[in-house]
């Protein structure tokens, strides 16, 4: 049974929150910027390759068309440890999560209580995770569920510790069923996942990505895209690609809104392409994200959309 603790005489709980450590360091040319954010990226999950419409293919060569796709760049493999105990441990992000979740839905008031309050597994420094924290133990090479078979995932929303900034009403939740996020009312009831940081109140990892600073404002459809980032030369490099999903979206600053990203980019209110597809019968696309206040979404792949290439500096340490 999952137990509350008592709450202390003022009323509240301290809750330890990880720090969100952001840092720009920009090369000698104005058009590219090195982003050195303190969390580690785990991969997508994806390990297949799409066509226009959705359809599975065989992965592409280099120099073919829909080359550049998700599955064809693997990041760090996903580190999950089920801990034997109803928990289980990230230790990509030294995060430790509820295996199952809460069987009653709370409004998102009631969900930080609820985790706030939590005794359980020995611990009690339990709280509700925010969003880029939840959106960390999403699968997108599935669909119903989009999670690890380590947890437990509802059809439904899941509740974020993060405000939608430009909406204070509203806070943000991840739909477990497909991945995606959404802004909800803060009234309404849904699932919650509680977190707690472990020992560490930092995530100590470097993405190691280095983004296009410029995109030119040129639109692309999904195909064009990922021909666009491979053949990109900048800063004498070439090894530029179409960002995934899970890294397009570490740019987003959910402090901020029109755009939802720090200043110091370059960056339109617009949509953006990642590489990742959507893993779905029903509605073929692929994920992008809206920097107005950075919400992601599925595009049909021939739709036009803006481009930020990125590209790996772990080989270069």
């Amino acid at each position: 049974m999952l137990k509350k603790k008592e709450i202390k005489a003022n009323g509240s709980c301290r809750v330890r929150h990880l720090c969100h450590v952001l840092q720009l360091l920009f090369l000698l040319l104005p058009v590219s910027v090195c982003w050195a954010e303190q969390n580690l990226l785990s991969d997508t999950g994806q390990r297949k390759c799409y066509d226009m419409g959705g359809n599975e293919i065989c992965c592409p060569t280099r120099g073919n068309p829909l080359y550049g796709q998700d599955a064809q760049y693997q990041g760090v493999s996903p580190a999950l440890q089920d801990n034997g105990d109803q928990t289980v441990t990230d230790q990509n992000t030294g995060l430790t999560w509820l295996k199952s979740e809460a069987d009653v839905q709370h409004t998102w008031e009631n969900a930080i209580s609820y985790c706030n309050e939590l005794d359980f597994a020995g611990e009690s420094d339990w709280r509700l995770p925010g969003k880029i924290e939840l959106e960390s133990i999403v699968n997108y090479s599935s669909s119903y569920p989009a999670a690890d078979q380590v947890f437990s995932c509802e059809s439904s929303f899941y509740w974020s510790a993060t405000s939608h900034k430009p909406n204070p009403p509203y806070a943000w939740g991840v739909f477990c069923a497909d991945g995606a996020d959404h802004w909800l009312h803060k009234s309404n009831q849904y699932y919650i996942r509680c977190v707690r940081s472990g020992n560490k109140t930092v995530l100590e990892s470097d993405t190691g990505l280095e983004w296009q600073q410029n995109d030119k404002d040129q639109l692309h459809t999904w195909e064009s895209a990922l021909a666009y980032c491979e053949t990109l030369s900048l800063d004498a490099k070439d090894d530029w690609r179409l960002p995934n999903i899970r890294e397009l979206k570490s740019l987003v600053d959910y402090d901020r809104y029109y755009p939802a990203i720090d200043p110091a980019i370059p960056c339109r209110s617009s949509i953006y392409w990642s590489s990742t597809t959507v893993v779905s019968d029903t509605q073929p696309g692929a994920w992008a994200t809206f920097f107005g206040n950075g919400d992601d979404i599925w595009k049909a792949k021939a739709d036009s959309h803006h481009v930020r290439c990125v590209r790996s500096t772990k080989q270069e340490q």
